[in-house]
């Protein structure tokens, strides 16, 4: 490491011109490349850690004399990379294996922490030299200045991924908003007016959401990326997508308040994979909130069902559960059998309820005296729409809470594949 360092300017700007142009993967792996060579390093790594705090690391890329290598992973502790982690920029010009016992054969080490948008440590840039440093200042400079332009990637990484998700939460609203419109265009004329109206009101939020994903795409694709930017065409995405929801959720509303019977569209369903649906509907509000939703069930529970409705149903009772669930919290959805009915419970950890609020829970246009916890609306009818489906279908919705502040526990009830009532509310859905 003492000869390839003279000279630095000369270094520095072969190495600019060696990873130059290059991003992705091949950007650093051609990083790696252009600093062992510089700084005659027996081993380069870029890693990211793992465990919060960081307990192990592995590498991203590494190469170790002169070999590629993609498959190195380590425990920190003992480690000159530990305190790297711990936000430390690090250099040993001399002596690394008598002060880390564990760098057998290693004489110099220089360490840089690599952070996220949030200025959190999440990885690092290491080299490792069998020969001491003899400039460890300009070491120390060279590794800063490439770490840099590493950190950036990784930040870059994390946007595209960020984008992959949205993307994907998007077609699951798709998704949820084509069932949805399917269920209502079997419906009365009332309801088939009402389509008419949401079709041209959804038109303004859906061309903005796909405007500002193809803004986003396009900015991510330069080399110097603008976060604010950014930052506020997602912003843009967000408010669109939730009036989209809002508009859906209100039309759904008055289709239902109007309509005095609840007409049923039976089919044989898998209830779990209903249940894992609307899970996946509510994924995106719950992580906003931090919220783990947590599913058991007893293997495949079959029921003659309106698919449509009893997922609109299963899918209020999981967003009130994450609509009134702190920040950080737990919901618990279970499916099981018993006695002959299809049990869907799901439990919060949220506001709770009083015993005047589980008197009107299921009642319309009944204000509770639990506030959604970050804001979101509440219409006062999703409880009572839920209600109204389970009782069309011969089952029921029961409300438990101990109280204020100590969780909520819905259990709707739906007969089972095979049971007697479900014969009774098929023949009435039939006659």
């Amino acid at each position: 490491m003492v000869e390839t360092l003279i000279g630095s300017g000369t270094t520095l700007r072969a190495m600019a011109v060696g990873v130059g142009g290059e991003i992705g993967t091949t950007f650093l792996e051609r990083v790696v490349l252009a600093l062992r060579e510089a700084m005659d390093a027996e081993l380069v790594l870029i890693t990211l850690g793992e465990g919060k705090p960081a307990t192990h690391a592995q590498a991203v890329f590494a190469l170790k004399s002169g070999v590629p290598k993609n498959d190195i992973a380590y425990s920190l502790d003992g480690t000159p990379c530990e305190l790297v982690y711990e936000g430390e920029t690090l250099v040993v010009p001399d002596g690394l294996e008598k002060r880390f016992p564990r760098e057998v054969g290693r004489a110099g080490y220089v360490g840089v922490p690599i952070r996220n948008a949030s200025n959190a440590v999440i990885g690092n840039f290491a080299v490792f030299s069998k020969v001491p440093i003899a400039a460890p200042d300009m070491a120390r400079d060279i590794v800063r200045i490439f770490a840099a332009r590493v950190e950036a990637e990784m930040q870059h990484r994390v946007l595209i991924a960020e984008r992959d998700a949205l993307i994907a939460d998007l077609k699951s609203v798709n998704e949820s908003v084509t069932i949805r419109n399917q269920a209502l265009h079997d419906a009365n004329e009332f309801k088939t007016g009402v389509l008419g109206m949401v079709a041209h009101d959804l038109r303004n939020p859906l061309s903005v959401i796909v405007a500002k994903v193809e803004l986003l795409q396009a900015r991510l694709r330069k080399p110097e990326i603008d976060e604010d930017k950014i930052q506020g065409d997602l912003e843009k995405v967000m408010k669109s997508a939730d009036r989209l929801t809002d508009i859906i959720e209100a039309t759904l509303t008055r289709c239902r308040s109007d309509s005095a019977e609840v007409e049923l569209h039976l089919r044989r369903t898998e209830v779990t994979s209903l249940v894992r649906q609307a899970v996946a509907n509510n994924a995106g509000d719950a992580r906003r909130k931090q919220i783990d939703l947590e599913i058991s069930a007893e293997g495949q529970l079959h029921a003659v069902l309106d698919e449509s409705l009893c997922l609109e149903a299963i899918d209020n009772l999981i967003s009130n559960a994450v609509k009134y669930s702190p920040i950080g919290k737990r919901v618990w959805i279970e499916v099981r059998a018993n006695d002959g009915m299809v049990e869907v419970r799901v439990q919060d950890q949220g506001l709770g309820m009083t015993e005047d609020d589980l008197k009107q829970a299921f009642s319309p246009f009944k204000t509770l005296s639990a506030k959604p916890t970050a804001g979101e609306k509440a219409t006062g009818l999703g409880l009572c729409n839920v209600s109204q489906v389970a009782v069309a279908h011969g089952g029921e919705i029961k409300a438990e809470s101990d109280g204020k502040g100590k969780g909520t526990l819905f259990t709707l009830r739906l007969p089972a594949e095979g049971a007697g009532l479900l014969d009774d509310v098929m023949g009435l859905a039939t006659a």
